[in-house]
């Protein structure tokens, strides 16, 4: 209307002032109502009933100050007494103890006892209130119309008083306030501000536990649609807090269990690995901190500079002398290390192996850091059978040498080191079994072409005295370079020891006694040694948790024995079949063409302790399964022929039973030397078929 009133035309303009009234007009009415509604009109009849109601309630507030006070004055004239009372009986003791347990006497007079009692009885009523003497009849009804005001505020709030804050007694002054009396309320208003602190606590406990129990709930739910479902784990454990207000701090440890589940593991233990120059460490104490990195640094260097330690890197026949190979020849010949028919023309390889080839290697880069020599394992292999030697009775037997934890006599230069290397591999006589006694030289094993594809024919046929003759040129190596650092290095390797290696095998014993492993149904061990089956025998590792299962093929004198761990009361009918299945195995056996061709000429690439295979049957649904665990070689090329072996023993002897299989399988990246390593491509594919 306001633009279109705007408009010049005097028509319009008429039409726009009109409307402008009407406008105004409408606007006053609705501010009339607006006000009409905030004005309660009440008839003259009620209002007159509400100033008596006013009144009366105002006369009963009166009525029952005036009862207060007359208790008040009624108390003092007794306090009076007894005060005059005492004046006249004997002084007591200054020192006695007061009511409210403060020592030292408080007197009081009175007055001062009448203001209290007036006091403790206004507190009780009203904290927030004055104390009142005495009303008169015109102050009653000048105080009516307050009253009457403050009624509903009192109906609504219990704990609010009248608004009667102070009144004056024409008869007699009001009594003043005393200190007491305002510590005492000081000391409630106190009280009571703790007290609403401490219930906002309270409440907001009580709201957390409440929040936390729905949650509790919830996922305790979640849980059993789990279970529901078959899916559960033996060590989910939930705390869930009580709900109960008297016992919430009780908390409820939960499990869920399928027992349909079966649980497996698989490890390699390692337990040849004994050397602890192996792999860098951290030092946690600084005392010998600074000396293990300086040695470890200096080999470093040299290992991988040797053109600038032209010094160290000298000739094998500069350390390892003619005289000294030519000694251990004789020691090995009597020792019967290869048969009488043979020896002869054995030992004349050797030494046309010896002249020819490993007197003129530079010991650096010729001989350590050769790794043909590393394929053939000329070095590894008898290093791995007599490094560490677990004995029957307990205890160990060391080889001296730098890497593994030999102790009893000083390596610090080559002559030294070789009359005690000499005594050790061919003057002891170690009880390996109860029924087994060898000498550390006697314990070497052939090395098969077979298993290590880059050894020849002719080094396989001499393998077992040619790799003693390795094994002692490394050894002295070794002591030759540790020895040009001039650090005590012997000090460092008995610390490292202590730290690292003396308690391994009970630090894994703990590991599978834990409760991650303990609830195992059944677990596969590889590269085990006989002294840690012999220690689990004696721990809760095999008396609580788990049944030691060794094959009828393992060798207690070597490291690399494989086991299986089957969980107490949960298997029954345990069966070994190692010998079995490996009566079984021919090199044609295998699917695989490339390990079938350098398997041709062995009947059984496998070593001794590989492999185990048990039936068994689990109680809980009778039903029955295979259980293997075996340690491929470092190349793998034993892998692909034992899944055929097993493959093709499940399926004929056990068709009806599950396989389950624990495999250290060392398979490789590379597939350029499928007749040298294991493609675990090849290997995926194998394992998998049907």
């Amino acid at each position: 209307c306001y633009c279109w009133g705007r408009r010049r035309r005097r028509r319009r303009r008429v039409v726009y002032e009109r409307m402008m009234r009407l406008n105004v007009l409408f606007l006053g009415c609705i501010l009339f109502r607006v006000l009409c509604a905030e004005v309660e009109f009440v008839p003259a009849e009620e209002a007159a009933e509400l100033e008596k109601q006013d009144a009366a309630f105002a006369a009963e507030k009166i009525a029952a100050l005036q009862k207060e006070l007359e208790i008040a004055q009624e108390a003092a004239k007794k306090a009076a007494a007894a005060a005059a009372a005492k004046k006249e009986s004997p002084k007591g003791e200054e020192g006695s103890k007061s009511d409210d347990g403060d020592s030292g006497a408080k007197k009081f007079d009175g007055r001062e006892i009448a203001e209290k009692s007036s006091e403790d009885v206004e507190v009780k009523n009203n904290k927030h209130s004055s104390p009142v003497t005495a009303v008169s009849d015109k102050e009653a009804e000048k105080i009516s119309e307050d009253a009457s005001d403050s009624e509903r505020d009192v109906k609504n709030k219990e704990s609010e008083t009248s608004p009667i804050t102070s009144i004056k007694n024409e008869e007699d002054s009001s009594t003043p306030l005393t200190k007491n009396g305002d510590d005492e309320i000081e000391k409630n208003e106190k009280i009571d501000a703790l007290r609403a602190a401490a219930e906002s606590l309270v409440q907001k406990l009580k709201d957390t536990i409440e929040e936390e129990s729905k949650l509790l709930n919830e996922l305790n739910e979640k849980l059993a649609d789990l279970k529901s479902v078959g899916v559960s784990d033996h060590e989910d454990q939930l705390s869930t807090a009580s709900t109960n207000s008297d016992n919430n701090k009780e908390i409820l440890e939960k499990k869920v269990e399928d027992p349909r589940i079966l649980r497996t593991a698989t490890w390699n233990m390692a337990a040849i690995n004994n050397n602890p120059f192996e792999y860098w460490i951290t030092y946690e104490s600084n005392e010998g901190k600074e000396s293990y990195e300086l040695l470890m640094e200096k080999i470093s260097q040299i290992i991988n500079e040797p053109e600038t330690f032209s010094e160290i890197n000298i000739s094998v026949e500069k350390i390892f002398t003619n005289d000294m190979f030519e000694e251990l020849i004789s020691l090995m010949k009597d020792a019967n290390l290869v048969s009488s028919e043979e020896s002869v023309e054995k030992y004349d390889q050797i030494r046309e192996y010896w002249k020819d080839d490993l007197k003129n290697r530079n010991i650096i880069t010729d001989f350590l850091k050769d790794a043909m020599l590393g394929k053939k394992r000329l070095i590894s292999m008898p290093d791995r059978v007599t490094n560490t030697i677990q004995l029957y009775q307990g205890g160990i037997a060391s080889r001296p040498t730098v890497i593994n934890c030999f102790k009893e006599k000083s390596l610090s230069t080559i002559n030294e080191w070789w009359p005690v290397w000499k005594q050790f591999m061919f003057g002891e006589i170690l009880e390996i079994d109860a029924s087994v006694h060898k000498k550390p030289i006697n314990m070497l094993v052939p090395i098969k072409k077979s298993k290590y594809p880059d050894l020849d024919m002719a080094e396989e046929l001499i393998s077992i005295p040619l790799s003693a003759v390795t094994l002692a040129i490394f050894d002295a190596i070794l002591v030759y370079i540790l020895a040009s650092t001039n650090i005590d290095w012997q000090s460092i390797r008995t610390n490292m020891c202590h730290a690292l290696n003396e308690q391994k095998n009970p630090r894994t014993a703990s590991i599978l006694e834990s409760s991650v492993y303990s609830n195992m149904d059944v677990i596969f061990l590889q590269e085990s040694s006989s002294a840690f089956a012999t220690l689990a025998k004696e721990r809760d590792l095999a008396n609580q948790f788990f049944d030691i299962n060794i094959g009828s093929d393992a060798d207690p004198s070597r490291d690399q024995n494989s086991l299986i761990l089957t969980k107490k009361n949960a298997w029954n009918d345990l069966k070994d079949l190692t010998k079995e299945v490996l009566s079984k195995f021919t090199p044609s056996s295998s699917s695989d063409s490339s390990s079938s061709s350098s398997l041709s000429k062995s009947k059984n690439p496998f070593a001794p302790g590989d492999l185990v295979l048990y039936s068994a049957t689990r109680v809980i649904d009778n039903q029955q399964y295979l259980l293997a665990s075996f340690h491929g070689d470092t190349n793998g090329l034993a892998t692909i022929p034992i899944i055929d072996l097993i493959h093709s023993f499940h399926k004929k002897e056990y068709k009806d039973s599950i396989l389950l299989f624990g495999l250290d399988a060392n398979t490789h990246f590379s597939s350029d030397s499928p007749k040298k390593n294991c493609f675990c491509g090849r290997f995926f594919k194998e394992f998998t078929r049907p």
